[in-house]
């Protein structure tokens, strides 16, 4: 009898982790942008193709079979990612061509899990990368060092050995924030100088800002710190790094009339700026010109929600995302912090608002903190009552 028990609890187990790594990979994938081309894997499209259906059929095996069911109050969490999909059913520019449904069932899926399956999955995710930034870490190393090992670079967006390096230094440093309080030393260490090498203007600055808000809000004596890492923001720039490479990318922190120097989400696409400032007044202000409007601009902005959904309908979906995450956040004051440098993001990476990737990152990640949170406490009071027996 307790050997079929112990059999039955292996097997829940191995159920767990199954679709708590589907999860994570699917979240991933949004980060994962090496093979995101033919010219690296013709199979890539395919595989994450796959991945989501596995990732939908396992969400809803889970929730009915393991699970059995969901906390009705978790619905609410559900509210802004179906908001959504009824923007692009029925705001759509072109008419609506059965995107994003497989989109919405998973995430769906992933916020009615209970707490303890979302700080599984997120685990998962968060450890993921943290061993791929270290393996590519060491292959960069090699890599500028002129060993080769069997591989070559391929260009894409640049001549660099990444795909994309900014969606790269974007999650690191959100990571970075997120588990700061949580993470090792060793851990950080791995963020930091995944973001150092990715040279991603976005990167840097939300960590900056990360820590400006983090010392900020905890007391007057970190005024100093606070200053020199504001100081330091503005003098990037004029500083002679010895390297033309990094003064180049270092040009990018300068300060300009228009914004940042290095901020060009919006003005490589031609005309962009100048129809959205039309659209601003114009009628179409307020729902915008519909959903997938923006696809092929060129341009990534939370400018494009608002040209694609208007003021009303963003801000909509804002406010009810925004409340969903506190509401997931259970007022800590870690994770109200971490949303702030969230947000920022949301300047130069609209999307991650809408996908798996960024509620994996808030929702998955908030279930994490406050999960360690809980147990650090119960082994406090656990040892508080230890000392007092011991006391007697």
């Amino acid at each position: 009898m307790i050997k079929v028990r112990s059999l039955n609890v292996s097997a829940s187990h191995l159920f767990e982790n199954v679709i708590a790594i589907l999860f994570a990979l699917r979240a991933i994938t949004y980060i994962w942008l090496a093979f995101a081309s033919d010219i690296y894997s013709p199979v890539y499209a395919d595989i994450v193709m796959y991945l989501r259906y596995f990732t939908i059929i396992a969400g809803l095996a889970y929730i009915v079979f393991k699970q059995k069911g969901f906390d009705a109050k978790k619905l609410t969490l559900t509210i802004p990612v179906i908001y959504y999909y009824l923007m692009l059913v029925f705001n759509t520019y072109g008419g609506y061509q059965g995107s994003y449904i497989h989109e919405v069932i998973s995430i769906v899926c992933f916020l009615l899990m209970n707490n303890k399956m979302k700080q599984k999955t997120f685990n998962i995710f968060y450890r993921l990368i943290l061993v791929t930034n270290a393996i590519s870490i060491v292959l960069y190393v090699l890599y500028m060092v002129h060993i080769r090992m069997g591989f070559i670079s391929v260009p894409f967006y640049n001549n660099g050995i990444f795909n994309e390096p900014g969606a790269l230094g974007t999650v690191c440093a959100l990571l970075f924030a997120l588990t700061y309080q949580k993470s090792s030393l060793r851990e950080k260490a791995i963020l930091l100088m995944a973001t150092l090498f990715t040279m991603s203007l976005a990167g840097f600055v939300l960590i900056i800002a990360y820590m400006v808000i983090l010392l900020a809000q905890k007391s007057w004596k970190y005024a100093a710190i606070v200053l020199a890492l504001i100081a330091f923001f503005f003098m990037i720039p004029q500083i002679d790094w010895g390297n033309e490479e990094i003064n180049r990318f270092a040009k990018r922190f300068a300060i300009t009339t228009q914004g940042l120097a290095g901020d060009d989400r919006t003005s490589l696409a031609v005309g962009f700026d100048e129809e959205y400032q039309n659209l601003l007044h114009s009628s179409e202000a307020f729902f915008g010109k519909g959903a997938t409007y923006t696809a092929d601009s060129g341009a990534s902005s939370y400018k494009n929600l608002i040209m694609q959904f208007g003021i009303l309908g963003f801000g909509i979906y804002l406010i009810l995302w925004l409340y969903a995450a506190l509401k997931e956040s259970k007022g800590n004051r870690e994770c109200v912090v971490f949303l702030l440098v969230f947000l920022i993001s949301i300047y130069q990476r609209p999307v991650t608002i809408v996908n798996s990737y960024g509620y994996m990152l808030v929702f998955g990640g908030f279930c994490w903190y406050n999960g360690l949170t809980m147990h650090e406490k119960k082994l406090t009071t656990e040892d508080a009552l230890l000392h007092e027996l011991i006391s007697q």
